[in-house]
């Protein structure tokens, strides 16, 4: 009797698999909004989520299912390459594009050097210019790669492109 009431329980429970699981993170407060077509994409708390203003859908993402990491400190998107950018608090970045697809670029979280903390995002058509403590950092967004540094040993808070030129 005992055998075949622990057999049956043991068959009615439900638990996650070993190795499986679950996240669940905080959105609460939402630091940036990125409107493109009917899609907003929401920054809170260092994670992401997509609101769709036609059926009022709700996509969250996370690092076990799309994302590269964790703590999301910057994001912008670029209409030209169609993609944003996603920067993180330990400096990797992600591109992303309208389909969820995502390329990570790793370089400048790997680099050894000092203060590389992004601080904004500036973007002129399919370049992202990165305003870290150092210089800045282009990367072009339609390649996903980086373009090139420029270290001027300052902090570099902001980044603007007016005529062509880089203020």
């Amino acid at each position: 009797y005992w055998l075949c009431l622990i057999g049956s329980s043991a068959l009615t429970l439900h638990a996650q698999e070993l190795g499986e699981w679950n996240v669940y993170p905080s959105y609460q407060t939402a630091t940036k909004n990125v409107c493109v077509g009917s899609m907003v994409y929401s920054l809170m708390n260092g994670n992401l989520l997509r609101y769709d203003t036609e059926d009022q859908s709700v996509k969250t993402y996370d690092y076990l299912h799309e994302l590269n990491d964790v703590s999301i400190s910057h994001i912008a998107y670029s209409s030209e390459a169609k993609r944003f950018i996603l920067v993180y608090d330990n400096q990797n970045i992600d591109l992303m594009d309208l389909e969820d697809n995502i390329v990570n670029i790793a370089s400048l979280k790997d680099k050894a050097i000092a203060g590389k903390e992004v601080n904004n995002i500036c973007i002129d058509g399919k370049l992202a210019y990165l305003a870290t403590q150092f210089g800045y950092v282009v990367i072009d967004m339609a390649e996903g790669v980086i373009l090139d540094s420029y270290v001027f040993n300052i902090n570099v808070q902001d980044v603007a492109i007016c005529n062509g030129n880089i203020w």
